[in-house]
């Protein structure tokens, strides 16, 4: 493994374990901030060539593949989250009459 992808994943791990405050907000608001990060990262995209443009090539990669991970493991919890209130309403759901 090489010293990027462990420093990845250490970072993706220390992003995980600071997240223990999101299990007190309510759903919406863990939906909408999840939702403002995700857009702020896509803005960011183009921008992020800009900063990287002075390293060397290994680093750029590194740099892009990391915003790329961040993104898809927001991307996947915004799902998750989007899941959860989908079950969340149906628990609400009147049944039919029997």
């Amino acid at each position: 493994m090489r010293l990027a992808e462990l420093l990845i994943r250490v970072r993706l791990n220390d992003v995980n374990s600071l997240n223990w405050w999101r299990d007190v907000l309510p759903l919406d608001e863990k939906i909408e901030r999840t939702q403002r990060l995700l857009r702020r990262l896509e803005e960011d995209e183009p921008l992020l060539a800009l900063r990287v443009a002075d390293l060397g090539k290994d680093h750029q990669q590194s740099a892009k593949r990391f915003a790329a991970q961040v993104m898809a493991r927001t991307r996947a919890e915004l799902q998750k989250l989007m899941e959860q209130k989908s079950r969340d309403v149906e628990l609400f759901l009147p049944a039919p009459a029997d």
